[in-house]
């Protein structure tokens, strides 16, 4: 194998590829970033692990064809480490190779190819959709938050994405909170698959990174029972599912309210910040709120000291003291764009729910500290 490219784009693709290297694996290969050179003039690199695979292809000069699989943290280090110039790859057997840029030469040992892990083209029963490349990112980070973080509850530390009536919905919760994002998409047939929260928020890495991407860059998704994957342009992304049975999300929204408030999402976020600062001392980090009229005020009490401040608010219904686990609130703050949110109650003692002022963008739930 004999290659050239410029060493931005090969450092590009290396960011992205190394997301997928295996750091457990006993399969000396696994620990390896494969790389493919084609005579259509494309370079194919490759990583895996049992969890996710990556697969880039990258443009660049081909005047020999091959395979090899070098060390993933030799091999970007490499490349990292020397200047902006012209790199040529070049391999005097399976398990050698030689790079050099304008001023350096590396000679590394490569690993063995045929140990190395292969995609599997999703079958003709898998469910494909198609949707916007950031659009999808944005659904990440509006529910993976919410995803449990401790190993041991197994499927909630995933987001479930459920797909039916011509909708697509991720959800995710801990227990205390839930977070549900939903977009229109064509209609297929009910679909529902569970995804690491952690691999998920991978993959909205990678998206951010993928060169030159825009708003109408196009993401399309295969889903099968076993597996996701996440086709961009020259990009692959397969993603291992849960198994098991999700949590009815649904029955666990409240369905009505007998107050609601519509404000400033900023403002609020802004404010609980400033009552995290004292809350923190408390084990539930708790804040209170007591609204009454058109104003929320918010307190929070710790040992060096407490807070009071006030908020206007449109309120219909009731007034209310109710109190949460400021982090909780202040997570789901940060995932909202919206200058405005609705924030609807029942009771004392009962969940929150926020929704945007318009259209069903998203759906929360936090559930109150007891005061």
């Amino acid at each position: 194998m004999r290659i050239s490219c410029l060493r931005q784009d090969l450092a590009g693709a290396l960011n992205i590829v190394s997301k997928a290297v295996s750091t457990r694996s006993t399969i000396p290969a696994m620990k390896g970033i494969l790389m493919e050179a084609s005579s259509d003039g494309k370079v194919l690199l490759a990583s895996s692990d049992s969890d996710i695979s990556i697969q880039y292809t990258l443009e660049a000069d081909v005047e020999e064809t091959g395979i090899i699989v070098l060390p993933a943290k030799l091999f970007s280090d490499i490349i990292r480490s020397v200047p902006e110039s012209q790199i040529t790859i070049t391999t005097r057997d399976e398990l050698h190779a030689v790079i050099r840029s304008v001023n350096s030469e590396f000679n590394i040992v490569g690993l063995d190819a045929d140990d190395f892990p292969r995609f599997e083209t999703p079958g003709n029963n898998a469910q494909h959709i198609q949707l916007p490349a950031l659009l999808f990112k944005d659904m990440i980070a509006q529910t993976s938050f919410a995803a449990s973080t401790d190993d041991s509850r197994g499927i909630i530390t995933g987001v479930l994405i459920d797909i039916h009536d011509q909708e697509m919905h991720l959800a995710a919760l801990d227990g205390y909170r839930m977070a549900i994002a939903n977009h229109s998409v064509p209609e297929i047939n009910p679909y529902s698959i569970v995804i690491s929260a952690k691999l998920l928020n991978d993959l909205s890495k990678i998206i951010a990174e993928i060169k030159d991407i825009k708003n109408n860059t196009m993401l399309n998704i295969e889903l099968e029972n076993k597996k996701a994957v996440f086709m961009f342009p020259g990009l692959m992304v397969e993603l291992k599912l849960f198994n098991g049975q999700f949590v009815d999300y649904r029955a666990i929204m409240p369905k009505d309210s007998t107050i609601t408030l519509k404000v400033s999402r900023s403002a609020l976020l802004q404010s609980i910040s400033r009552a995290s600062l004292l809350a923190r001392d408390d084990k539930n980090n708790l804040i209170r709120m007591d609204i009454q009229d058109q104003i929320m005020s918010i307190s929070a009490r710790g040992e060096e000291g407490n807070l009071h401040e006030e908020l206007v608010v449109e309120k219909n219904g009731e007034d209310l003291e109710i109190g949460f686990n400021a982090q909780y609130l202040m997570d789901m703050l940060k995932s909202i764009k919206d200058d405005d949110i609705i924030m609807k109650f029942r009771s004392g003692i009962d969940p929150c729910v926020v929704t945007p002022v318009k259209g069903n963008a998203y759906e929360y739930l936090v559930l109150p500290v007891r005061l």
